[in-house]
């Protein structure tokens, strides 16, 4: 947005006048709209010396030197304007996002204008494997310090440790595909690496076909076979140079671990958490390898999970104890602690958008330019529908209700929309704005709050709980310990304005209204933003582990539960494009040097010493009864 002067005469306030310079108020801009700025004169000391001249010999001033100070003045001028903090094109340029969506979308236009469809192998080899094979983003430094740092005090290797990631970050490899894809059988990536860059660039529709799942099965379609790519090598880089899991693996390397004390539980992350047992067996292999790392170990198991590994894990945790024979006591014979990192416990309101329209903020910051920019490529239609194949977007809905979240989608008063979106109607409505099978699995994910798990109405045996802290209860295995590690202070969506759609069809009825801007920043290109990490709000980062389960109705067994947060104090991008050791941005955490601290203290078996470190108001949020 650019500046706007108020119509109103500009008033000016009085001059004072004042000798400490250490009451100046700093040059800034006011969060209500008015400019504060700050101008100080000083003049410096002059000497005067006495004129030797006979002719001005009269005068009774002094005859030896003078110096003459003269008082600083403080001029303080107050303007009130109408305008925003930031122009919204320097806003958007300081998202590192911004970088990497360009990157990527620089490649796909100069692609659309090569023969793609009717040569593809020609093209490929021609134009799309020497450019990709000479591209590489810039290699993202991993900092040891904190490993190389706690091993001189004789930190050392104890509890194995197994990694569950999260949500797209790790990789997807095609073992059957159909014909449109060259390397069907070459198990090359189809999600991950500049594999996936070729197969976009190549053909779109052919890699939309092998990404998106049945609608109705919720599974591969025929003739498709995509499985979570396996071994650290899966999870550690996205896209070389772009790290994820490698900055703690890296770190635990320096403490004596390798690959018999450190496995990683990929899998699918499209799935549903009930479709990853059902197709891969992924939480039976999940208990017996760690079974088998605590034998050969003879050490509980540390599980360190990122982002919707968390909440997949806490639907395992849910999943044992209702279906396999003393599954409250496995926990308490294998787990020495359940590590959350960045955990959306209570859902992400982006999940709402990716299902209704396909968009996020991620895509909103492009504003009106969308439509030039996203649609030609990946058209609105298309991006839902590839979206609400992924079942995995509704195990992150939000959970809970208007105590704890915004009103989550709004319609303006002149589209005649009875009501806005809030947490108590968003099934309602997400069934009837969506396709039918999203309606159909909503309604078996229970999104409700409750203290009573007595009660004749609840079956803790029903798997619509599971994913949902809110409406079940941690294990009684009061020997493991739970861990909260996550970061706040970073602009994080937390609602949308949404209009009805134009020029589409009838499979996205509504689509984001990027012209709602307000002047504090709340509000921006429709999208409405709060504290958290950059992706999850704070509520959904922290309530759990702060609040929830420090209560006996969902820690019955009152497991000891730690919260850990760290402020999100990125580095100028000109210094760290991912920011350095002190973003905590939701995947840069794994990099944060306080969150590589504390997840070694407690793999060396040091956790005792981690106490409470609350800096944010989560404590604020009211308490569901």
């Amino acid at each position: 947005e650019f500046l706007t002067m108020s119509s109103t005469p500009v008033h000016h306030a009085s001059t004072q006048t004042d000798n400490s310079l250490s009451q100046l108020p700093p040059l800034g801009i006011a969060t209500d709209g008015t400019i504060t700025t700050t101008t100080v004169k000083r003049r410096r000391k002059a000497s005067i010396k006495k004129a030797k001249d006979a002719s001005s010999s009269t005068s009774n001033a002094p005859s030896n030197d003078t110096s003459l100070i003269e008082d600083e003045t403080t001029t303080t001028t107050t303007t009130t304007v109408h305008h925003k903090q930031h122009s919204r094109l320097s806003k958007f340029l300081r998202y590192k996002r911004f970088w990497f969506i360009a990157l990527i979308f620089i490649s796909i236009f100069a692609a659309l204008y090569q023969p793609i469809e009717e040569a593809a192998s020609q093209t490929r080899e021609k134009y799309v494997d020497p450019f990709v094979e000479k591209i590489s983003l810039p290699n993202f430094a991993v900092s040891l310090e904190m490993g190389r740092e706690l091993r001189e005090k004789g930190f050392k290797k104890k509890h194995p440790v197994v990694m569950v990631p999260g949500f797209i970050t790790s990789a997807l490899e095609v073992w059957e595909g159909l014909d449109c894809a060259q390397e069907s059988n070459s198990r090359s990536q189809v999600w991950g690496g500049f594999s996936m860059m070729k197969r976009i660039l190549t053909d779109k529709s052919c890699w939309l076909k092998h990404m998106m799942l049945h609608p109705e099965s919720g599974l591969d379609p025929e003739g498709v076979r995509i499985r979570g790519g396996e071994g650290i090598k899966s999870v550690d880089y996205f896209i070389s140079g772009y790290y994820v899991f490698a900055p703690v693996v890296d770190n635990l390397a320096m403490l004596g671990y390798d690959v018999n004390s450190l496995h990683v539980a990929t899998y699918d992350w499209r799935l549903s958490f009930h479709n990853m047992e059902q197709r891969d067996r992924h939480f039976t292999r999940l208990k017996l390898k760690i079974e088998s790392m605590r034998i050969i170990e003879d050490q509980k198991v540390v599980v360190l999970c990122h982002s919707l590994g968390a909440v997949q894990f806490y639907y395992f945790m849910q999943w044992m104890k209702h279906t396999q024979p003393n599954g409250e006591q496995w926990f308490n014979d294998n787990i020495e602690s359940y590590v959350d990192i960045a955990g959306p416990l209570l859902g992400v309101p982006k999940a709402i958008s990716a299902l209704l329209s396909g968009e996020m903020r991620d895509t909103a910051q492009f504003g009106a330019f969308q439509k030039y920019i996203l649609n030609p490529f990946f058209t609105l239609e298309q991006r839902a529908a590839l979206f609400r194949s992924w079942n995995s977007n509704l195990e992150m809905m939000v959970k809970g209700n208007s105590n704890l979240w915004r009103d989550l989608v709004l319609f303006d008063q002149e589209y005649h929309i009875p009501q806005n979106v809030t947490a108590e109607n968003l099934k309602e409505f997400l069934g009837i704005n969506t396709d039918e099978h999203v309606k159909a699995k909503l309604a078996n994910i229970d999104l409700s709050y409750r203290t009573d798990f007595s009660s004749s109405d609840y079956n803790s045996s029903d798997r619509s709980h599971w994913s949902n802290p809110l409406a079940s209860q941690l294990p009684e295995a009061p020997d493991m310990k739970v861990y909260c590690l996550y970061g706040f202070g970073k602009s994080t969506e937390t609602g949308y304005y949404y209009k009805p759609a134009e020029n589409v069809t009838g499979m996205v009825k509504y689509e984001m209204d990027f012209s709602k801007v307000s002047v504090n920043d709340s509000l921006s290109f429709g999208v409405f933003s709060g504290d958290g990490d950059g992706t999850v709000p704070l509520v959904s980062l922290g309530y759990p582990c702060a609040k929830l389960w420090r209560k006996k109705s969902h820690n019955p067994a009152q497991l000891k539960v730690v919260t850990r947060e760290y402020k999100h104090e990125p580095l100028p991008i000109w210094e760290d494009v991912r920011g350095g050791t002190l973003s905590s941005d939701h995947v840069d955490i794994l990099n944060n040097r306080n969150t590589i601290r504390d997840v070694i203290y407690i793999a060396t078996g040091n956790g005792d010493q981690l106490e409470d470190q609350i800096l944010s108001e989560v404590g604020k949020f009211p308490d569901l009864e």
